[in-house]
């Protein structure tokens, strides 16, 4: 059985988002590195759509509150 990515790395799956969020910005202001399977996996679930940090927050907002 694997492992979930998160599990692996300490990570919640809230900091991962955030780091995705974090690289696609990078990304646009020309600051790339090299993506890891996880993410690379998540980005291309988001490719074609329109999401920022601010949508993240209100999808916390609404779980949470």
């Amino acid at each position: 059985m694997d492992v979930p990515y998160n599990a692996k790395t300490g990570k919640s799956v809230s900091r991962i988002v955030a780091d995705l969020f974090e690289i696609i910005r990078n990304e646009k202001i020309g600051r790339g590195q090299p993506l890891s399977p996880a993410v690379q996996s998540l980005k291309s679930a988001l490719k074609g759509k329109s999401v920022d940090e601010s949508d993240y927050k209100k999808y916390l907002e609404e779980k949470y509150l």
